[in-house]
This record gives C-alpha cells, sequence and structure tokens, in this order.
C-alpha cells in the first residue's frame, strides 16, 4: 500500500463553487444535528452514520453502561471496533422496497406498517414494516399479551421510521462538486476530507486530487497554519466570553 498523498485547497466562498459548497456544509450540519437529537430523543450515547453517509444518518446507537435499553425496543446489532455494543430498533424489515407514487401509497395495516425514505439515486420508496404476532401462548392470554407486544412492536416501529427518515448527506454528492479524481484509488488507504471555512475561504485536505473550477491549490505549510490561525481565533473568542463585567 502507498503512502497517502494530502491535496490541500483554498475555496473563496464568494464563488459559484464556495456558494454551493457553503450550502453542502450547511446540509451537513443540519443532517448531524437531526441525528444528535435523534440519539438524545431516543436515549442513546453516541450515534453511528451508515457507510455511505459524509454527514448524518443513523445506522444504529450506543447506549451508557448504566442505561443499557429496552430489549422489548432494541436488539444488539455487533460491536464497535471499541468493543462497545451497538442496537437498533427491534423491528423486522422486509427486504424489498416500493416505488414512491403519490396517489398509490401503501396503507398501514394492523401487521404491516410503511416507512417513506429517500433511495441513493434521490428519488423516494417505501420500505415495509411489519411485526411478527407470538405463536407460543395459551389461548387465555394469548390476546393480552399480542396486544402488548403490538404496542410495543408499534413503538420500536416509530423510532425505525424516525431513524429512516433522518436527512442524510451521501458522500457522492461530496465528491460530485468537488470533481474529486479516483484514478488511483485502489492503490491507497482512504482518507475522511477535512475542511473548515475561515475568513472567506474554506480550507480542505483531500486524499484525492480535485478538478473543480474554482479551487486553489496551496501548501501543506499554509493549510496547517490556516488551521492554527482558525484555532487561535477561536480560543480568543472563548477568552473574551469568559471574562464578563461585573456589574457595579
Amino acid at each position: 500500500m502507498e503512502q497517502q498523498k494530502r491535496y490541500y485547497y483554498r475555496l473563496p466562498i464568494s464563488t459559484h463553487l464556495g456558494k454551493q459548497f457553503r450550502s453542502l456544509h450547511r446540509e451537513c450540519m443540519h443532517a448531524e444535528q437531526a441525528a444528535e437529537r435523534f440519539a438524545k430523543k431516543v436515549g442513546a450515547q453516541q450515534y453511528y452514520p451508515a457507510a455511505s453517509a459524509f454527514a448524518g444518518g443513523v445506522m444504529c446507537v450506543s447506549f451508557a453502561d448504566d442505561a443499557r435499553p429496552d430489549e422489548q425496543l432494541w436488539r444488539s446489532c455487533g460491536k464497535d471496533a471499541d468493543g462497545i455494543e451497538m442496537w437498533e430498533p427491534r423491528c423486522n424489515k422486509r427486504e424489498g422496497s416500493i416505488d414512491y407514487n403519490p396517489s398509490h401509497s401503501p396503507i398501514d395495516t394492523a401487521t404491516r406498517l410503511y416507512a417513506k425514505r429517500p433511495a441513493i439515486d434521490g428519488r423516494l420508496h417505501y420500505i415495509e414494516l411489519y411485526s411478527d404476532e407470538p405463536q407460543h401462548q395459551s389461548r387465555s392470554t394469548k390476546r393480552g399479551k399480542q396486544c402488548q407486544l403490538s404496542r410495543t412492536a408499534r413503538q420500536a416501529i416509530r423510532i425505525e421510521r424516525e431513524r429512516l427518515l433522518l436527512p442524510t448527506v451521501l458522500t457522492d454528492r461530496f465528491y460530485k462538486l468537488l470533481q474529486v479524481d479516483f484514478l488511483d484509488a485502489k492503490k491507497i488507504e482512504p482518507v475522511t476530507p477535512v475542511f473548515f471555512d475561515f475568513d472567506g475561504y474554506y480550507y480542505l485536505c483531500m486524499a484525492y486530487p480535485c478538478h473543480a473550477d474554482g479551487l486553489q491549490l496551496m501548501q501543506q505549510e499554509a493549510f496547517m497554519q490556516r488551521k492554527e490561525d482558525l484555532l487561535r481565533c477561536q480560543r480568543d473568542i472563548e477568552a473574551m466570553n469568559q471574562n464578563t463585567p461585573i456589574n457595579a
């Protein structure tokens, strides 16, 4: 495996590409905030984004050690690289999906519910969610237990629906906007892009060369200097905020 090379760019925000990138950046922040709100709402400590997501989206979540989730609502789906258990809503999902048609939308029934979500190509489609009813209860208790399970299953499905509808910014959009060249992508390890905005520019550190009009190639030293300038500015602002005036 070849040693990874970095490409550093400066992008004026006032340019057409800069405005497009700023719009995408705002979408990323909105998607990440929505994912964080979802994790907080369900009591999770951390969320794991989908593999195809550049920002936002939730594949599964993890909980604090002292806050183990209700296993009637959540099921374990493995462990992360640090050995932390990951969880997903406990509801069964059918393999297929249904293309979106406003005049012929699927109708929820007692045992089949549907969730609408965006596809990679930008279209909308439905995924079918449903709960299996237990078969092992005696007749005297079957009705009550089925009702209890149905309420629990519906709660899990509501969580799953909300998860599926979270806004997600796909990695392909980010790379397409910058016109990334993946000619030698198989020879190098993928590296997450790094970017920040400061003083009227976006500064980007990329693993692959980019060819979009408006990008200005720069040296690593200049990139790192601007990054340090940003950190220094943030520290100064924090110090000023902490230095509150004393009322007479």
